[in-house]
């Protein structure tokens, strides 16, 4: 089934994720970033061609870290690709209960959480990824398939 078939023709949009975050979301991550989004629906999560250093991951995860490292045992860290398609369903400041979900530690500023719902496989696809939510095109709908 292609991903147009999956989301039954609703508009698609793109967002990229740095690794190991990225393959978080198969494991019900919320995506933190520092602004909000009025869209909800359908987003093609896709890894960004360049990941976080293991040192940067250390710093952002702390007592998550171990975690995050048992996810990814023995896991390939796609990069560049498309990896899952989930549905956004909302967008609110964080609270700290929040930050268990988030895989880093509580930040002083205010965050965004973008939380994600029937998150699933597609076959990686190469992507160009860009910043924030962008439009996903209708021939890349057609080409990718679920998992």
């Amino acid at each position: 089934m292609t991903l147009r078939e999956h989301t039954k023709k609703e508009e698609v949009r793109g967002l990229t994720i740095k690794q190991p975050y990225a393959q978080l979301m198969l494991h019900g991550k919320v995506e933190v970033r520092s602004w909000s989004t009025p869209y909800r629906g359908w987003v093609l999560l896709a890894a960004a061609k360049e990941g976080y250093k293991s040192r940067d991951v250390e710093i952002l995860s702390g007592k998550y870290k171990q975690y995050i490292d048992n996810i990814m045992a023995g896991r390939h860290a796609y990069k560049g690709k498309a990896l899952f398609i989930g549905r956004l369903v909302d967008c609110r400041l964080l609270e700290s209960k929040d930050y268990e979900r988030t895989y880093i530690e509580e930040t002083k500023e205010p965050m965004y959480g973008h939380f994600f719902e029937d998150v699933v496989r597609v076959f990686p696809a190469d992507i160009t990824g860009r910043l924030g939510y962008y439009k996903v095109s209708d021939d890349l709908l057609d080409s990718i398939k679920l998992l």
